[in-house]
This record gives C-alpha cells, structure tokens and sequence, in this order.
C-alpha cells in the first residue's frame, strides 16, 4: 500500500518499483540469492530512471545544493544506501565498492526508456 499526499512522490516510487520489475523480468535479477552486483544495478537504474533524484526535489526537499553532478550523486548514495541493507553485505564500504564496479554499464543503461526522466 502506498500513500501520498501529492502525486508526485507516489509516481517515482511506482516508477522506482517497476524498473525493478522490468529488471527482474528482462534480466533475470537475482534477488533471491542476495547477488549485490544485480541488486546495485537495478537501484542505480531505479533511482537513475524513475525521477527520485530530480533536481527539484533533491534541492528542495533533500538539501543538496549542489548543481554539477547532482544526479549521479544522488543515484550513488540512493544506490549504496540500498545495498547495504542487504542481509549478506557486510557494510557501506563494501556497498559503495559493488556499487562503483556496476556503476558505468548500470547508469548508462536506460531501458525500457529512451532517456532520464527530469
């Protein structure tokens, strides 16, 4: 169930939560196995691809005031935040590691889309 008091947030979560089932389905995501290299990736195209880390939104409702780079910092700290919550990874450091070998194929690849929603 999810609840919003403005479209807004509830249209990236949905968007979050189905690049997810996209990546599960097309690439055959290995969730059950705990497999941190397909769960980094498909966080960095979840946070990438559903408009969470917009401009607006990360300087207005996050505090990031910064304007070069801002939204690949925010896919990366969303991204690692994600990982380390994964029952066999060990901590942030090991989290931010897997999620900076992925990084380069994962944030270029936009699929189902043609482009980053802003």
């Amino acid at each position: 169930m999810l609840c919003a008091n403005r479209p807004e947030p509830l249209e990236d979560t949905l968007a979050h939560e189905m690049v997810h089932a996209y990546d599960y389905l097309r690439f055959k995501v290995d969730f059950a196995n705990n497999n941190l290299r397909h769960a980094a990736c498909t966080e960095i195209r979840a946070s990438s691809l559903s408009g969470e880390c917009r401009f607006w939104r990360e300087f207005w409702k996050r505090s990031q005031w910064k304007v070069t780079y801002q939204h690949q910092e925010c896919v990366k700290r969303r991204a690692t935040i994600s990982v380390s919550k994964r029952p066999n990874c060990k901590d942030d450091v090991e989290a931010a590691k897997v999620v900076n070998e992925v990084w380069d194929s994962c944030f270029a690849d936009t699929r189902p889309f043609d482009e980053i929603y802003k």
